[in-house]
């Protein structure tokens, strides 16, 4: 009997890994549109509230040069709110099953861990 036989999981068991696997998927969604929402409301009160960024970022390096001009806070956090807000929606993920046995985990082939010879000859002869 080779090993990945000798380890196989139960149907049982392969349920309820999965079953934690979307368990922990959909913690994670909700909790970012809950952010994303979150997010969004801030800045849509800040551009209600009118709240103006004033700062002026100039810098030049190599020839290449950028400027960064002020923007409305609020805009910033619509569009961060509106991107987190995308990802958490669009991202997909396919839960698997995979069981490393103790002997996988951290070993390496022999080939792989063999380190430098120590020199045998002793220099202070």
């Amino acid at each position: 009997m080779d090993l990945a036989a000798q380890h196989a999981l139960s149907a049982d068991q392969q349920f309820w890994l999965l079953l934690a696997n979307l368990v922990g998927i959909l913690v994670l969604k909700i909790t970012l549109v809950v952010v994303s929402y979150l997010v969004i409301k801030m800045g849509y009160q800040l551009l209600v509230d009118g709240v103006k960024g004033e700062f002026k970022f100039k810098s030049e390096m190599s020839g290449v040069k950028a400027d960064l001009a002020s923007a409305s806070p609020g805009t910033l956090f619509v569009f961060l709110g509106v991107v987190v807000m995308i990802f958490a929606l669009v991202v997909t993920y396919e839960p698997s099953v995979e069981v490393k046995t103790g002997g996988e985990q951290g070993n390496q082939s022999n080939e792989d861990s063999q380190a430098a010879p120590l020199p045998t000859d002793n220099p202070f002869n």
